[in-house]
């Protein structure tokens, strides 16, 4: 069986799919999304390419060869062919027998066989595929990705990055095709990543939204994507939403209970959508410097405290009866009165001067321990060995309720945390142990640990990833691991200055 008789009854699939639009089905027109209808056409191919493949793999000496770039094609097709009728990718292996060397899909290449954390699959072409009906994606470096889908929503977090957005001709594939193609650079990481949008009908109601924190930031001369506003803290990072995890409800609310009671939930309304937290702890509430509050008095005696950001949407807190509230906000802000029978259970800004919409350091301190592990004795220690000299607890309340703790943002600060937080401390001697250079995985873990940390430290400043695993945002400014007075590297956090 030669490589040109295999039926190409789909002429586009695989890296070069189909536009299965123009598919008709028995429920009518299917649309690009995995796990439609069986194709007879689709399914006699199928049959025909695994025969072929089974024949070349077998070393058939009435089958020639194909060459590495028609292999890698045929891969490509199988399968995307597979993944049409839920077959996934268990029927065949690139990396069996004589066309193991070549590579495809789950061969060797930068990607490897594994999907990403945005539903990507591997291509043959080193890149990143998407077939989904919708697909949300974040820009997370340098990479290529081909994108098959109806609703494309793509997420740039760094304010430094570019996007442009243009129609373009496709040449990777014969033959070349109209594409949607979105370039998006970040200088200050150095990183690009290229996005082909295939397929895209706006007739059809195909769509493009690219959020990024300010509207200036994307070039788009033919108007073919939409803007949103990109929200840090949002599922790319930032702060978190409450110092424990909240679980969903049905009706897409979240319960916070604590494991014991006594203990105070510390929550950090972050803007971006509606969302409504019933709340069976003592809460403490820290709210942006714009934000509106507002008081009420709900069934059974609840607190709802409604939070409402500058971008209209809303944070509404009900604590739940038996239960205290405080909330950390400018009293310039709270509009209206707190009502009476709730006034006994309500505070602002703790016991820090009201006027000045200090943060609760007691509340930061008590976040901070019970996220490491830590106690206050081994706290002081890890400050005395970082070199912040003999500390009280007092002392570090107070810097943490005037936000000065984490100002500078410098190696001194780093050591301490590696010293003191258990997770992070992992993380770095994973760095010091991978003496081959393969570090990014663990860079990463330390990027992710350090957000965590200085988001509980700093509850009114954002914290992020960067596009790369060589340091992190805070307040839309990238802060790179590199950056002690003699040079020293921040993963080396025992070192002296």
């Amino acid at each position: 069986m030669e490589t040109q008789r295999i039926p190409h009854s789909h002429p586009r699939i695989g890296n070069n799919p189909v536009s299965s639009k123009s598919l008709a089905g028995p429920g009518g027109p299917a649309t690009k999304s995995l796990g439609g209808y069986a194709d007879p056409a689709l399914v006699q191919w199928l049959e025909q390419a695994t025969a072929y493949y089974n024949a070349v793999m077998a070393g058939d000496p009435n089958t020639p060869q194909p060459s590495q770039e028609e292999w890698n094609s045929f891969l490509a097709q199988l399968q995307w062919a597979q993944q049409q009728l839920g077959q996934g990718q268990t029927g065949w292996d690139p990396g069996m027998g004589g066309m193991g060397g070549m590579g495809g899909p789950a061969g060797p290449g930068a990607q490897g066989a594994q999907g990403n954390e945005f539903g990507g699959m591997p291509g043959t072409l080193d890149n990143w595929v998407y077939t989904q009906a919708q697909s949300q994606i974040g820009f997370t470096g340098n990479g290529t990705h081909d994108i098959w889908s109806n609703e494309i929503i793509l997420d740039v977090f760094p304010v430094s990055a570019q996007v442009t957005v243009e129609h373009t001709t496709d040449t990777r594939f014969q033959p070349p095709e109209e594409v949607i193609k979105i370039v998006v650079k970040d200088p200050a990481t150095g990183t690009e990543a290229v996005y082909f949008v295939h397929d895209f009908d706006p007739a059809a109601g195909d769509t493009i939204e690219i959020r990024t924190p300010e509207a200036s930031q994307v070039r788009d001369a033919a108007g073919i994507a939409a803007w949103g506003e990109f929200v840090a803290g949002s599922a790319q990072g930032g702060k978190p939403e409450a110092s424990i995890p909240g679980v969903e409800q049905p009706d897409g609310s979240l319960v916070y209970e604590p494991e014991f009671a006594g203990e105070t939930v510390d929550f950090w309304a972050q803007p971006g959508e509606d969302q409504t937290h019933h709340v069976y702890a003592d809460a403490n509430i820290s709210v942006k410097p714009s934000d509106e509050v507002e008081f009420r008095t709900g069934l059974d005696g609840q607190i709802v405290v409604e939070v409402t950001h500058s971008d209209g949407s809303k944070d509404t807190y009900i604590v739940k009866k038996g239960y205290n509230a405080n909330v950390n906000v400018n009293e310039e802000y709270v509009n209206g009165e707190i009502p009476e029978s709730i006034r006994d259970r309500v505070t602002l800004n703790g016991a820090a001067d009201a006027s000045g919409g200090s943060m609760d350091g007691a509340a930061i301190l008590d976040a901070l321990l019970s996220a490491t592990g830590r106690t206050e004795s081994q706290l002081l220690n890890a400050l005395k060995a970082a070199g912040y000299g003999d500390m009280t607890i007092e002392e570090f309340k107070d810097l943490l309720s005037e936000g000065k703790f984490t100002q500078p943002i410098d190696g001194k600060l780093l050591r301490f945390l590696g010293l003191f937080d258990p997770t992070l401390a992992e993380a770095i001697q994973s760095t010091l142990n991978h003496s081959n250079g393969d570090t990014e995985s663990a860079f990463k873990d330390i990027q992710a640990r350090l957000v965590e940390l200085l988001s509980l430290l700093d509850p009114n400043s954002i914290y992020g990833p960067t596009g790369d695993a060589g340091g992190f945002m805070a307040n839309g400014e990238v802060i790179p691991f590199w950056i002690c007075n003699t040079g020293e590297y921040a993963g080396q956090l025992g070192t002296d200055e």
